[in-house]
This record gives C-alpha cells, structure tokens and sequence, in this order.
C-alpha cells in the first residue's frame, strides 16, 4: 500500500481517504449566498472546511472541496492535531496575497496573480494547503513562527509540508540552487534573514522560502525527521537559537555552519525538468548591450523567456559572469516575458572574449542554463 512519507511518519492514503464519504457533508449543500466586497458569495461546506467563493466561480468550489477536506486531514495529522476543527477559507480574485488569521480560524486566499489565473482550480488547492500548514505551524509555535527572525523557517517548512501533500517534493532541489546563487550575491544566515521583510520584499515564492526549506533539510538529516516539529513547538517562548539548541541538542551558530557548508558546496552545472518538458522555462530571445564593453563598464543581458505556467519570476532568472563569478538577479523589462539583467565589469579586466551564463528557475523547480559570450576591447583601441 502506498504511503505518505512525511518527516519520519507513513501516512496512508487509504487512512487519509477512507473518512471521506463520511466527513464531506455539503460538497452539493450550498448555503445561500453572502455579500462580500464586490459581489455575492457561496459557502460550500465539509466536515472542517467551510469555503467561500465568488458565486459565479461557484464550480471552482465545488470540485475542490473534497480535495481541500483531503488537505486539512492532511495537515492535521503530521502536525498533530493543531488546526481548528472548523477553518474558512475565502478565495477573493481582487487580492494578491494570501494570508492566516489564528483568531478567526481564516484564511484568504488571493487569486490576482498570473499563475492562479492561468489555472485557478489548482492555484487553490495549492495555495490552500500551504495556508493550511502555515495555520498549523503558527498554533504549534502559539505564533513564535511569525515573529520576523522566524519567518523564514516558517514558510520554508510550510512550502515543504506542501510538497510532500502533492508528492512533489523533487521541486524542492532547486531551493538548493536559489540559495547558492542567492548566497553569492550576498552571503546568507540567520542575521541578514532575521529581517524578513528586507529579504523577502513582501513575496512568498520558492525563492524567499528557499533558505527555510534548505536549512530544514540540514536539520532533518542530522537530526532525523522526528525533531522539526519539536523546533517549532520550542519557539513558544524561544528565541531561535535556544529554540534550536532545544530542539536538536546542537548550538545554533554549528547548525548554521553545516546548513552554509551544504549550500556553498552545491553545484549549479545542469538542466532540471520537474513533471511535462513543455512546463519548463525556454529562451526565446537573448541580447548583450553594447556589443563590445569596455572595462569598467556594465555588461546589459536583456532575455525573454517563454513560460507556459506563468510561474517565472524575473527575480528567479539569475547572470554569471564566468571571469569574476559575479552574479546578479534579473529584474522586469518592459514586454511580456522580458527581463534585464546587468553586472560590473572591472577596470582592470584585458582585452578578449569571455563567457556569461543565464539561470532560471521557475516555481515548480525546473532548471535551465543558457551561455553566451561578449567581448571587452581596451580602451586605447577605441581611441
């Protein structure tokens, strides 16, 4: 029988399932409709889910409810029993974000974002189990996870409950990438991600989960699967590093050392394809100004990348320089698809041909590399 490895615990799916026909109550008992915002609402109504929904994507609901049950269960059973017995969930397409109330027992789910209008109906299940976790963490912790120092395990552990859910936990592999190449750039830790809002300007994606997700890993292969709970159960009335200490009989600054160790070492050299090749990012269009640079001036990459899903950031798109070894994130360029990205070149650097390397890494994980290469001519030949 096939089973939900989670963090040390086999979960079944036939355990997980077979309350089912019991416990949907309501996935056809639709209550009437409430007015919210813009427009009327439905509830549709499980066992501990109750779901509102704009009434004219009323079908969105109904083929997920019993999924969303399925998450819930899910959820409270590798967290031991943490969330509500009863969550709502309100899906609102004018929102962006997404978010959790402890006081309410709530969630809202935001859907004004590309990837959940590219396909609504799995963009909520998605968002919905996330959520769900983060819930579920936060009560664990009587909400020490949200406090900014600890934010950034938290949503790296709800990002890999989330995986786990689905079974998808190979996309995973690319945070490794994200925090190497993130870690060159500006070197990573626990000081520079205590500021949670600095680092992640506001965004909850793979990238700014990456740290979390890697730094649990570490753990959990030191450690064993069993204890990361326990580290969040430790930040009721912790701080993290004696949280850590609490949790895994290790100080903080060695455990922070090994986690470094691993993401430094890590090599960023091929392609990864997580699910359909035709889901991975493709380079359409990739151009160098100027043609030629001179030293100590910028060299200006300009791509536009084909990405059927729409779960490309341009934040995720990544420029080597092979000489120095610098790298840079991309940033939006006017166009759909179109990003820029931009990194010194030394004024001592001679005359010749030298090579530059593109990354991307979409939501899903899928890796791509691209190379090219520019010419710097001497400054006495333009003279």
């Amino acid at each position: 029988m096939r089973q939900f490895p989670v963090f040390g615990y086999h979960v079944s799916r036939q355990a997980i399932v077979s309350l089912l026909p019991a416990l949907i109550l309501c996935v056809s008992t639709i209550a009437p409709p409430l007015l919210h915002g813009q427009g009327a609402f439905t509830s549709i109504i499980s066992e501990h889910v109750r779901l509102r929904i704009p009434a004219e994507r009323e079908w969105i609901g109904r083929d997920s409810i019993a999924e969303l049950q399925r998450c819930y269960l899910f959820i409270q059973g590798v967290t031991g029993k943490k969330l509500p017995r009863l969550v709502q969930i309100t899906v609102s397409w004018e929102a962006k974000e997404s978010g959790v109330s402890l006081e309410d027992a709530s969630i809202t789910i935001g859907m004004n974002t590309p990837v959940a209008l590219a396909d609504s109906r799995a963009y909520l299940q998605y968002a919905a189990i996330r959520e769900l976790a983060r819930m579920a963490l936060l009560e664990l912790s009587e909400g020490g996870a949200a406090r900014e120092e600890n934010r950034f395990i938290l949503e790296g552990m709800a990002k890999i409950l989330t995986h786990e859910y689905d079974r998808s936990s190979r996309s995973l592999n690319a945070a490794w990438a994200h925090c190497h190449l993130m870690d060159r750039i500006r070197p990573l830790g626990f000081a520079p991600l205590a500021s949670w809002a600095t680092f992640s300007g506001g965004r909850l994606d793979l990238r700014t989960a990456s740290p979390g997700i890697t730094f649990l890993m570490t753990c959990r292969e030191l450690n064993g699967r069993d204890r990361l709970l326990r580290l969040f159960a430790s930040l009721r009335e912790k701080m993290l590093p004696d949280g850590i200490d609490d949790a895994f009989r290790m100080s903080a600054a060695k455990l922070e050392g090994a986690w470094l160790d691993r993401v430094r070492k890590y090599a960023v050299t091929e392609d990864v394809t997580v699910g359909p090749e035709e889901d991975a990012p493709r380079l359409q269009y990739m151009a160098m100004e100027p043609g030629t640079i001179l030293p100590g001036r910028w060299l200006t990459v300009r791509v536009q990348v084909l990405d059927r899903n729409n779960d490309l950031l341009p934040e995720s798109v990544y420029l080597e320089d092979v000489q120095s070894r610098r790298i840079t994130r991309g940033r939006a360029a006017a166009g759909a698809g179109r990003i820029k990205l931009e990194l010194p070149i030394e004024t001592e650097r001679r005359p010749g041909v030298y090579g530059y390397r593109l990354i991307a890494i979409d939501e899903a994980g899928n890796l791509r590399n691209w190379t090219g290469t520019y010419n710097v001519e001497s400054t006495a030949a333009r003279e």
